[in-house]
């Protein structure tokens, strides 16, 4: 008996390059949330730190605007649309809620585009702020969905659903947009376990 492992896979690389894309928001936009990031910094850090807590700037060179929130949004959206399509038909709100993720997150990322490119803040701002809301009612949509969904991959999976419960929610309220960050990122690292363990490219094959 022969036992052969293959390198992970390419959702794999992508959830990998979420964590660091949502991590890194504060200080470079490879995540179409920066925008909205620096905005939730002037409106409640703001008020407890004065001008001395800056960060998430949107940088002042369109051809960087125009691409990298662009990209995020597809690698952000992409590990969980290949889960809910491994989980369909049973699940269907989870692709729904995950298509809508998706829609949500390339619309704030032409937000963004629009901003850089049209300049002016105010009629902007509203709609990073709406859209994010949105994004975060998905992500708690699909946490929901997820919740009960039972898998071989164990721990990993029946935490995910939570996490994304507890982002989501966080998210949707604005007002505690950076725990629901932080919990994001903790529930791309599980979907990094989730995929390795899930996707054929990666699991063990046996052959006589």
């Amino acid at each position: 008996m022969i036992r052969e492992r293959q390198g992970p896979p390419r959702e794999w690389w992508i959830a990998v390059s979420c964590v660091m894309a949502l991590s890194m928001i504060p200080w470079v936009p490879l995540a179409p949330l920066f925008g909205v990031t620096a905005e939730w910094v002037r409106w409640f850090a703001g008020s407890f730190f004065g001008g001395t807590l800056t960060f998430a700037r949107a940088p002042h060179d369109p051809s960087i605007v125009v691409f990298l929130p662009l990209l995020g949004a597809v690698g952000l959206s992409r590990p969980l649309l290949v889960l809910a399509g491994r989980l369909h038909p049973k699940r269907r709100k989870v692709t729904r809620a995950a298509w809508a993720l998706a829609c949500l997150l390339v619309l704030l990322a032409a937000v963004e585009v629009a901003d850089a490119l049209l300049g002016g803040n105010a009629p902007w701002n509203g709609a990073r702020i709406g859209l994010t809301c949105a994004i975060g009612v998905s992500l708690l949509v699909l946490g929901i969905g997820l919740r009960d969904t039972v898998s071989p991959e164990g721990r990993a999976m029946h935490e995910l659903g939570p996490v994304l419960c507890i982002s989501g929610g966080c998210i949707a309220s604005f007002v505690l947009l950076p725990v629901g960050l932080l919990g994001w990122i903790a529930a791309c690292a599980l979907l990094v376990v989730v995929l390795f363990r899930t996707d054929p490219g990666s699991s063990r094959r046996h052959s006589t």
